[in-house]
């Protein structure tokens, strides 16, 4: 499974690898009667044509966040592609093109080209903690994890910037571009926002806890707390309650979990002021709020018309997805 596309009020599980066959068990039943909602439920989203989303870069001038506007809007990997061609240090795309495949996969060159990526990204984008988080889990798969690790403690002295307000502006002008309506431009670009850079980061955390179990067993539990303590913070700055998706909580609250499962529960977590236990705790009724709450929403949404919908997501944008999801339910 990935962790591609973003629709709202999201079933909640474990981790949750694909939003959009979780909520399709939601909505795409007989009683979904909104065209917006049957897109959003069904298995493929509506996508522009190649001439319309070659009319929409053309009009624009080929900016870099019209080709991957363009791309996001159509799935066609060549706008993508020419993008990194014209503008490899623009942090837009060094963050795309970092989280894509565009090598075969298993070439000769795909370990080299991957790696040339990561390392662009971080020397365009130097306070992005993406740029290091990406370029550790590299590190990790490759077999070095004492680089990988320095590149994750690097991380979390910097914010996470994903771009997604941009990405969201210029695929709502593609799809408007192409005929559809505002409140349909506005859905179908939330809903086609890729994320693939959460699933790496869940990798991380995990890759953590691993090395962290790794030297526990060896005896050395001062390094193996603080690669635990590293993969808790990791895990934090996706957790925030204005996140712009619940996906990002989701992700985050995960990551914290499974490395707070490894620490003494008694034990003093950080400068927090509370116990491991304690942190634990919150983190479950935080999770079983968000539970309550998607489930709820998802009930609404069936319910709601086009441009309820449209609205709802423009709230998103400007809330995070769990505030949009209260004030919708609050009405």
């Amino acid at each position: 499974m990935n962790m591609k596309h973003l629709v709202p009020g999201l079933a909640i599980g474990v981790v949750v690898l694909s939003t959009t066959s979780a909520f399709a068990q939601n909505v795409s039943s007989p009683a979904t009667t909104n065209r917006i909602a049957s897109w959003l439920g069904g298995k493929n989203l509506p996508k522009l044509e190649a001439p319309q989303a070659e009319a929409y870069a053309q009009q624009h001038q080929r900016r870099p966040e019209v080709l991957l506007a363009s791309y996001q809007a159509s799935s066609d990997r060549s706008f993508l592609r020419e993008a990194m061609s014209n503008y490899p240090r623009d942090p837009r795309v060094a963050l795309t093109a970092a989280c894509a495949d565009t090598t075969p996969r298993g070439g000769p060159d795909a370990a080299r080209d991957r790696r040339q990526r990561l390392d662009t990204f971080k020397q365009v984008a130097p306070d992005n903690a993406l740029a290091y988080h990406l370029s550790a889990r590299d590190h990790f798969k490759t077999g070095q994890p004492e680089i990988a690790e320095q590149e994750v403690l690097t991380g979390l002295g910097k914010p996470v910037r994903d771009y997604a307000p941009v990405f969201i502006q210029n695929a709502e002008e593609a799809y408007r571009s192409a005929g559809y309506s505002e409140a349909e431009a506005t859905s179908l670009a939330m809903a086609s926002l890729l994320m693939p850079h959460l699933a790496q980061l869940r990798d991380v955390g995990n890759e953590l806890v691993a090395r962290a179990n790794g030297h526990r067993q060896s005896g050395n539990n001062a390094l193996a707390d603080k690669l635990l303590h590293a993969a808790v913070k990791l895990g934090a700055q996706l957790d925030r309650t204005n996140s712009f998706t619940l996906l990002e909580i989701l992700v985050g609250t995960a990551i914290q979990q499974n490395a707070l499962k490894q620490l003494d529960p008694g034990a003093a977590l950080g400068n927090s002021g509370r116990t491991v236990q304690a942190e634990t705790d919150r983190l479950a009724e935080r999770r079983a709020a968000l539970r309550a709450t998607a489930k709820d929403f998802n009930k609404l949404f069936e319910k709601m018309s086009d441009n309820e919908i449209g609205k709802y997501f423009g709230q998103q944008k400007r809330l995070g997805e769990e505030a949009a999801d209260l004030q919708a339910l609050a009405k």
